[in-house]
């Protein structure tokens, strides 16, 4: 019996458990039918624990241990590194498991991985996997070798001519020739392609074939996409929305347009429900936000939408919100979400959402002992759990990030327990955390932030704000002054915190303070000339201080112009990254423009953006219907260099001498200060040298 695609991991895993064991050869190219329903390989979705679950009954199956560890968040720390050697222990001559140790060790020391998969290479050299693993590895940024990635992925395709799975790193390959000749190998293997999986290769494969083709002859590169969309329209039978992702991409290649609007309808109806937002949304059209009950509705809706579906997190999150805008003190209430968010959540780390439970305790002024000891559990671990760091990213912006992650984690702790202290009138603690949350201002963040004045009233603010109200609350009347006097008379900081303007004239007034005199006292300084003016509560975000030099580049813009890191040099320069396929990166497309417009007819700085789609021809398509014609620079391989784990609509600074110096999130977007604050970072652009 054929299992079917679509059915559930687990059901087909729990369907055919000899087959599940039959399969433990070490020169096998493909799992057993059973398993091949289920692999990851085949985007099925299936999880840790339904493999951990298949591996009670097969435990020395070569396929699911692999996925077991390739199956690890991204990119990989070696986390299960010790639980593989214990295996090899036990089957020390097993190639299986020498693989698979290796394996495991890839992202803890992989220098050591990349030895032992060399040593197998050469004692068993029908072994697929170890080549599949070294492609993956010269992939990375750490590790990038574009001819040892070439030479792997060819061995691989030896070894399993059939199998596809090293062809998702077609586009990495530089060399014309070698992209022409492995091009042409992956298109006669998709001649006779029907499966999902096999079918989603399509787009590298019309990316090479664009990279490939000259300006003058795309139209029969388009001829030739359109031909292959026919044979894939015959078999998308089932609304597979891997394969309708793959015809729409097709069909916009081709300038079909027509046919791009039917696949979108066919993905849009194909998408899964979602009950409780389309109960939020109905919701909401029955409640329009200006009900002056709209927060009590919200928590009447949100209790029936729990009962309904207990096990969805975001009948759980709107139950939150609705406890939020009620301002309920009810532990109970708070305590329910809190357990079921727990209960419910997907997250791997659920440390952020016990800091965020934690938050809502004390901003809500319940359970607040409950919530202090639950800050300094997270705070302990926050010193002293030291994040694993995958080598796959050392030297890269990513590992620097991954370093801020943890201080920024740290910085909002310190100020969650400082507010629960202050509260419970723990003065000792308070002190405690205060000076821990100075030395952080003194000491995290110069490391980690750009040092612009306009870029952290938010850190500093805080502290100050926090040490005005635990010196109100220990009776220092004076000392709280002066400490909002610096908030109040900030024209930075009195756009985030004007809170503390009633607290301070009600304290000012009460030690014999005059009204003249407070308007002295309290009078806002000048906003610095020059600088962005944003609109008062709009926080101004902090750009991430980096010190990373691009690697080398030949990347093709979408007009055909070759960017090498010469045209870097000596010109500060603004970068976006984004792709067609990011409708969140959009709404900063026309701020990008009217950036662009600003300076391009300057000669010391100028604005690009970096795209992570794969094929120019669609980014040069995109432009063109957005009536957008700033520099487009194309290649998702040069981006994961850059860049292994990618947040797109981030922004970049880089200096004169190729170095990206700032880097900066997503952030919540008004597009003239958007475009007033990118320019300022060009016209005050870090030197290049100085750190």
């Amino acid at each position: 019996m054929r299992l079917s695609r679509n059915w559930p991991a687990a059901a087909a895993l729990a369907f055919s458990p000899y087959a599940v064991c039959a399969q433990t050869g070490a020169n096998d190219c493909e799992p057993a039918a059973a398993l091949q329903t289920v692999s990851p390989d085949r985007n099925t979705g299936i999880t840790i624990a339904q493999i951990r679950q298949a591996l009670e009954r097969s435990p020395d199956n070569l396929f699911l241990n692999r996925w077991l560890i390739e199956q690890q968040p991204k990119p990989q720390t070696g986390t299960l590194a010790g639980e593989f050697r214990e295996k090899l222990a036990a089957h020390p001559d097993d190639p299986r498991y020498q693989f698979l140790y290796a394996r495991a060790l890839v992202g803890k020391d992989t220098p050591a991985a990349i030895r032992s998969f060399q040593k197998l290479i050469a004692e068993h050299p029908s072994l697929p996997w170890t080549y599949l693993a070294l492609t993956q590895i010269y992939a990375s940024a750490a590790f990038r070798d574009a001819a040892k990635l070439e030479t792997n992925m060819r061995a691989y395709q030896h070894v399993c001519p059939v199998n596809l799975d090293a062809f998702e790193y077609l586009n990495a390959i530089d060399d014309e020739r070698s992209l022409r000749e492995l091009a042409g190998a992956l298109r006669a293997q998709l001649q006779t392609a029907r499966e999902p999986w096999q079918l989603r290769y399509y787009p590298a494969l019309w990316a090479a074939e664009f990279r490939l083709t000259p300006l003058a002859e795309l139209e029969q590169a388009r001829k030739l996409v359109a031909e292959d969309l026919k044979r894939i329209e015959a078999v998308s039978w089932d609304d597979d929305q891997s394969v309708l992702d793959v015809l729409s991409t097709g069909y916009r290649l081709s300038a079909q347009s027509e046919d791009e609007k039917r696949i979108g309808a066919r993905i849009a109806a194909a998408r899964p429900r979602y009950p409780v937002s389309e109960a939020y949304q109905a919701w909401q059209k029955e409640k329009p936000n200006v009900s002056g009950n709209r927060a009590e509705a919200l928590y009447q809706a949100s209790a029936a939408w729990t009962k309904q579906w207990p096990d969805d997190p975001a009948s759980w999150y709107w139950r939150r919100d609705s406890l939020v805008e009620t301002r309920s003190h009810s532990a109970d209430d708070w305590k329910e979400v809190a357990d079921a968010l727990t209960r419910t959540s997907r997250l791997k780390d659920l440390h952020s959402l016990k800091h965020s439970i934690a938050q809502d305790w004390v901003a809500a002024d319940v359970m607040v002992p409950e919530a202090a000891a639950m800050l300094r559990d997270l705070l302990d671990w926050s010193e002293t759990d030291v994040p694993a760091q995958s080598d796959l990213i050392q030297g890269t912006i990513a590992a620097d990030l991954d370093g801020r992650s943890r201080a920024e984690f740290r910085f909002a702790v310190l100020v969650t327990l400082a507010e629960a202290a202050t509260k419970l009138k723990d003065f000792d603690r308070a002190h405690a955390t205060l000076n821990k949350l100075h030395q952080w201002l003194e000491t995290d963040f110069p490391k980690y932030y750009d040092q612009d004045p306009m870029n952290f009233p938010d850190r500093e603010g805080r502290y100050v704000n926090l040490m005005g109200r635990l010196a109100q609350a220990e009776g220092r009347k004076l000392d709280a002054l002066a400490y909002y006097h610096q908030l109040i008379t900030n024209p930075i900081y009195i756009r985030e915190y004007a809170g503390p303007i009633s607290t301070a004239r009600a304290l000012f007034k009460e030690l014999g303070g005059t009204d003249e005199a407070w308007a002295v006292w309290s009078k806002v300084q000048p906003w610095p000339a020059g600088k962005p003016d944003p609109p008062r509560g709009w926080p101004v975000f902090a750009w991430n201080a980096v010190n990373r030099a691009l690697p080398e580049m030949h990347v093709p813009d979408a007009a055909g112009r070759n960017w090498t890191l010469a045209d870097f040099k000596g010109k500060p320069t603004f970068v976006f990254l984004w792709a067609t396929w990011c409708a969140p990166c959009w709404r900063e497309l026309p701020g990008m423009q009217k950036l662009y417009d600003a300076v391009k007819n300057r000669d010391d700085v100028q604005v690009i953006s970096l795209s992570m789609d794969e094929n120019p021809a669609i980014v040069t398509r995109f432009m063109q219907e957005r009536k957008l014609n700033f520099p487009v620079l194309v290649s998702k391989s040069y981006v994961e260099r850059v860049l292994p784990e990618v947040v797109l609509g981030q922004t970049w600074v880089i200096d004169g001498d190729a170095k990206i110096r700032l880097q900066r999130q997503p952030t919540p977007y008004l597009e003239q200060l958007w475009v007033d604050e990118a320019l300022d970072k060009l016209n005050h652009p870090p030197q290049p040298g100085v750190n």
